[in-house]
C-alpha cells in the first residue's frame, strides 16, 4: 500500500540524465515505485503534476541559517524555493562547540548569523545543538558542519596569534567530538576573526581528521575579500595544497571571482580542474547574484578584536585608536582607490526607518560630513556588543565570471544567505534576496531565460552533485528505496520576486514540496507541517 502518488509528471531525476515521465509511488518517508500508469487503488492521495517538472528536492551547499531555524522553524522562504536540506555552519562560524568561559565571546561572533541574545545557549556540543533544532519540529532537512572559528574561540577566543601546541591538542579534541557526533566536516572563514589569524599548519592538522573520517572540508578563501587583494588565485592555491597533503574532500564557498579578481574566473577552472586530475576532490558552490553580503567587521584590522568585543568598543571609542584603525584601512586598502572602495560598500542596518537605509558608504560620509571610514567605524560603535550583527552588501561580482564559474560541472549551488518567513524578525542575513530567491533564479536566468544550461544539469547541481559531495546515501536523487524529498514545479512560472530593495518576498512557481515523504507545500501553499530532521553523518 502507497501513501502517496504524484502522477504525470515530468521527471528529472537529479543524475543529469535525460527527463521523463512516469509516477511515482510514496510509502511513509521513502520513493517504493516509479513507473508509467502507476495503479491507483482509489484510497491513497495522489498530487496531480500534468504539465509540471518533478526534482528531487534542492540541496543549498551554503547557508547561514544555523539560527534563524531556531526562531522561524518553518523557514518559508526555503520551501517556496524548493529547497528541502540545508548545509549550515559555513565560513567557519558555528552554534558549537561553545567552549568554557568563552560563551560570551561565542555570542559576540554568531550575531552576524541570527543570534539573538534573548536566547540562551543551551547547548555545549553538536548533539547539544541538534537536539535544540529537533525539539519543535523543522521545516527542512539540516546537515551540519562544524566552524573553525567557533572551535578557535572556544579555545582561545580572538587572540590574533598563532595557537600553542596544547591549544591546537584542544581544538582537535573539539573537532572530533562533533563529528564523532554527526558533523559532516568542518568549515573555515580566513577573512573573518579569529580564522584569518590561522596558519595553514594549523588547518591541516585539523583537515587530517576530517579526511580520516570521510568529512567535507568547506573554506571561504583568505583571499576572498576585499582586504586581501588580488590574491585569490594564491589562496587557492593554499586550500588545493591543504587538500592535498591531507587526502581531505575540498568545497570551495562561494568562489566566483570578485574584485579586484575580476577577469581571474579562467584560472580558478584551471586550477580546481587540474587538482580533480590529480586525484584531489574539490567542488564548488556559487550564487547568481552579482552583490556578495558579509559583516561589515570585516574590513577591520584583526587586531581591533583581541581581547572580545568590549575591548573593541572600547578602542572605536578612543580617539587614538580611531585614527590608528583609519590608517591601517587606508594601508590595508591602499590596493583600492579610496572612493571607488567605499563605493561599492553599502551597509544594511536592522533600522529600516535609518536614512542611511539603500545608501553606499561614499553617500553616507557626505551625509555625515566625515571620510567614509570614520563614518563606518561610527556604525559599528553604535551597535554596541552586536557589531558583528551588522552586514555591508559589496557590489563586487563580475556576471561573467559567475556565468563561466557557474557552468563548471563540479560547481554547486550555495545561497549564502539565512532562511526565514515573513512574518519573523527582520535580520541582516535575510534582507539580500539571496535568501529569498537563489534556486528559483537559477533556473529561470540559467536555463530559461538565456537558455546557459539545459534543466537536467542545473538540475544536478542543486540535487545529485551535492548529496554525492556529501555522501548522502539516500537523498538527492529520485529513484526507489530513497527518501522522498521532491519538488514539482512550473517551469514557465517560476521566478525569484525579491530585490536588492524589497528581498523579503517569495518565489514563485513551485507547486509542492514534499519533505521526508510529506507535503510541506500544497498547491503554492504552507501545509504547516515540520518534517524535517538533523541528518547525522554515519
Amino acid at each position: 500500500m502507497y501513501s502517496l502518488i504524484v502522477k504525470n509528471g515530468t521527471i528529472i531525476d537529479g543524475t543529469g540524465s535525460p527527463r521523463y515521465q512516469k509516477d511515482i509511488a510514496i510509502r511513509g518517508e521513502e520513493i517504493v515505485k516509479i513507473q508509467k500508469n502507476l495503479n491507483d487503488p482509489g484510497n491513497v492521495r495522489t498530487l496531480d503534476a500534468t504539465g509540471l517538472v518533478v526534482t528531487p528536492g534542492f540541496i543549498d551547499m551554503h547557508s547561514h541559517s544555523d539560527f534563524s531555524l531556531i526562531i522561524d522553524r518553518d523557514v518559508k522562504s526555503a520551501l517556496y524555493q524548493g529547497v528541502t536540506t540545508e548545509v549550515i555552519g559555513n565560513c567557519g562560524m558555528s552554534c558549537y562547540p561553545v567552549g568554557p568561559e568563552k560563551g560570551k565571546l561565542l555570542e559576540s561572533y554568531v550575531v552576524g548569523i541570527g543570534y539573538d541574545r534573548s536566547l540562551p545557549l543551551n547547548w555545549v556540543d553538536f548533539e547539544g545543538y541538534a537536539k535544540e533544532l529537533e525539539q519543535s519540529g523543522l521545516g527542512i532537512n539540516v546537515i551540519s558542519l562544524v566552524g573553525h572559528g567557533t572551535i578557535r574561540i572556544a579555545v582561545m577566543g580572538f587572540d590574533a596569534r598563532q595557537a600553542t601546541r596544547q591549544e591546537q591538542e584542544a581544538m582537535r579534541h573539539l573537532l572530533r567530538n562533533a563529528l564523532d557526533q554527526g558533523a559532516f566536516g568542518m568549515s573555515s572563514g580566513l577573512v573573518y576573526p579569529p580564522g584569518i589569524n590561522s596558519p595553514t599548519e594549523e588547518l591541516e592538522n585539523l583537515c587530517k581528521i576530517v579526511a580520516h573520517e570521510d568529512g567535507i572540508y568547506s573554506t571561504h578563501l583568505r583571499g576572498d575579500s576585499l582586504r586581501a587583494g588580488p590574491t585569490l588565485v594564491e589562496s587557492l592555491g593554499e586550500a588545493i595544497d591543504v587538500a592535498k597533503n591531507t587526502g581531505v574532500y575540498l568545497e570551495v564557498s562561494h568562489i566566483a571571482p570578485k574584485f579586484p579578481n575580476t577577469g581571474t574566473s579562467h584560472r580558478v577552472l584551471e586550477m580546481m580542474e587540474e587538482a580533480r586530475r590529480k586525484g584531489i576532490n574539490v567542488t564548488c558552490d556559487v550564487h547568481p547574484y552579482l552583490a556578495a553580503m558579509t559583516f561589515l567587521v570585516s574590513l577591520m584590522p584583526p587586531w581591533v578584536f583581541e581581547g572580545g568585543t568590549k575591548e573593541t568598543i572600547r578602542r572605536l571609542s578612543s580617539k587614538e585608536e580611531r585614527s590608528r584603525i583609519s590608517r591601517e584601512l587606508r594601508l590595508q586598502f591602499g590596493h583600492l582607490d579610496w572612493e571607488d572602495f567605499w563605493a561599492r560598500n553599502e551597509p544594511v542596518l536592522e533600522d529600516q526607518n535609518s536614512n542611511f537605509k539603500g545608501k553606499r558608504f561614499t553617500e553616507i560620509a557626505k551625509m555625515v560630513g566625515k571620510d567614509p571610514a570614520e563614518a563606518c567605524l561610527d556604525i559599528l560603535l553604535n551597535e554596541g556588543e552586536d557589531l558583528f550583527k551588522v552586514a555591508v552588501l559589496q557590489w563586487i561580482y563580475s556576471e561573467e565570471d559567475t556565468l563561466k564559474t557557474f557552468l563548471w560541472p563540479y560547481t554547486m549551488i550555495g545561497a549564502d544567505g539565512a532562511s526565514s518567513s515573513t512574518e519573523c524578525k527582520i535580520e541582516s542575513l535575510t534582507n539580500h534576496p539571496r535568501s529569498w530567491g537563489t534556486f528559483p533564479k537559477v533556473i529561470r536566468q540559467f536555463c530559461k531565460e538565456n537558455n546557459q544550461i539545459q534543466l537536467e544539469q542545473a538540475i544536478h547541481k542543486m540535487t545529485g552533485l551535492p548529496a554525492s559531495s556529501l555522501r548522502l546515501r539516500d537523498r538527492g536523487i529520485i529513484t526507489e528505496g530513497f527518501k522522498a524529498d521532491l519538488v514539482v514545479f512550473d517551469f514557465d512560472r517560476i521566478r525569484a520576486k525579491a530585490t536588492y530593495t524589497n528581498p523579503r518576498q517569495y518565489s514563485d512557481g513551485i507547486e509542492y514540496v514534499l519533505v521526508n515523504g510529506g507535503v510541506v507545500i500544497e498547491k503554492g501553499h504552507p501545509t504547516g507541517m515540520r518534517l524535517g530532521k538533523v541528518l547525522r553523518k554515519k
